[in-house]
């Protein structure tokens, strides 16, 4: 179905307000992501010292998901998405300060960014949940992918500009940058108006059970969350804990760890608009498929491959990562109810990165003991393995994209007090 006009879902106001929060908010958080990466290997240079700063923001958000999918399913949602703004824009200045300053130390950053990922935790439900109430429903996919956009044309520009901004001065200012964008972010989030209304009144486990009862009854839902927490615990945590490691000790230090990160924004970029222009009909085969070659990219890491090379291939590997993303979100907003997305989602999100911070804290020792190279040989063994063996599961393999339902302005029989950002 040809979409009215050619900025598609961008024509749609309160979409066209989301999206462009979330591109100044990914852009600062860029220079966020290098900053703190580098800011801790300034402080203390080892494998552990990283991992537990990521462990803390992980643990803090995984401990809030699902409260976080409970209050976003009975507030606002972008309301609950200007708070998490807020909060991590506070953590950051923090940070920021403490390493201008001279006084940062590891359990400074550690206790900051579980702040950080406590008010990271009601962001993600929120979003999602708020996405399928600014579109019509023919243009569902395309707003996930212009959203996946939003998070990663960013990545082009974002490390490239954070290693300038690093080299010239320190991750302290690049830090500073990812505080400033956050204001913008929460201002075109008060400028929404989104359909709203309150849900009848119960208790929160109440809620919470309602929601564990939407997750656990689709089995292709609870599967792939499943998956999804031991790809993030045996693929993921190796890639980010060593990844800046290898590149600090032998690719040449920040700016050839910039230039892989900005090759995969460009991935990023292409993985985004392919999903917005194809609409494969077996969803989570498209979506598994595209994750198995995210495998070549740990190999090049184990090799310490040339700059040129791992950068190719994190091109490649972030392709496909956003493409089985968007199409993910795609399927859980297609399948869901409206009124409980935000609580099942909050089960995705936590489910999802459940093992991520024992991962973290385990990929130094492991390093230590067998190797880096040895640790991202596994990982890339257990991508190919569970991308593959995930498929045979029937209700996975067998999941189908609904028809999208004629264009036309976003309506839901749960929505229908106009409310403020």
């Amino acid at each position: 179905m040809k979409l009215r006009g050619r900025l598609g879902a961008l024509e749609e106001r309160e979409f066209r307000l989301l999206w462009f929060s979330r591109v100044v908010s990914d852009f600062g958080d860029r220079f966020g992501t290098i900053g703190l990466a580098f800011a801790v290997l300034a402080i203390e240079r080892s494998a552990a010292a990283l991992a537990y700063v990521l462990a803390a923001r992980t643990i803090a958000s995984i401990a809030l998901f699902l409260v976080a999918g409970v209050w976003a399913d009975r507030l606002p949602r972008q309301r609950v998405m200007l708070a998490s703004d807020v909060g991590r824009g506070i953590a950051t200045v923090a940070m920021a300060v403490l390493l201008l300053t001279d006084h940062a130390e590891i359990w400074h950053l550690v206790a900051l960014a579980a702040v950080y990922g406590a008010a990271e935790a009601f962001f993600g439900p929120a979003s999602q949940g708020l996405v399928p109430q600014t579109v019509s429903p023919a243009r569902l996919q395309q707003a996930n992918g212009l959203m996946s956009l939003s998070r990663n044309v960013t990545a082009v520009a974002g490390p490239a500009a954070a290693g300038v901004v690093i080299a010239l001065s320190s991750p302290g200012w690049a830090l500073v940058v990812d505080a400033a964008t956050f204001g913008v972010s929460a201002a075109f989030l008060l400028l929404m108006r989104v359909s709203f209304t309150k849900p009848a009144k119960q208790t929160f486990l109440t809620d919470l059970r309602e929601g564990w009862s939407e997750f656990t009854r689709r089995t292709w839902v609870w599967v792939c969350v499943c998956h999804f927490a031991l790809f993030q615990f045996a693929a993921l945590a190796p890639f980010f804990v060593l990844g800046p490691l290898i590149a600090e000790e032998e690719l040449g230090g920040v700016s050839a760890f910039a230039t892989i990160s900005a090759f995969g924004g460009v991935g990023s970029v292409i993985g985004s608009l392919a999903a917005i222009k194809f609409r494969p009909d077996r969803q989570l085969v498209a979506a598994f498929l595209s994750l198995l070659i995210w495998t070549p990219v740990l190999g090049a890491y184990a090799v310490a491959a040339p700059v040129w090379a791992i950068s190719a291939l994190a091109l490649v590997a972030a392709a496909g990562m956003n493409f089985a993303g968007t199409i993910w979100f795609t399927a859980l907003q297609q399948h869901v109810p409206q009124h409980a997305l935000s609580r099942v989602s909050s089960y995705d999100w936590a489910g999802s990165v459940l093992f991520t911070p024992l991962g973290f804290i385990l990929v130094g020792p492991l390093a230590d003991q067998f190797g880096a190279a040895d640790v991202l040989y596994a990982a890339a063994v257990w991508t190919v393995v569970s991308s593959l063996a995930i498929l045979l599961i029937p209700s996975v393999r067998n999941l189908r994209r609904k028809d999208a339902q004629p264009e036309g302005p976003r309506t839901d029989p749960l929505t229908a007090t106009q409310v403020a950002g």
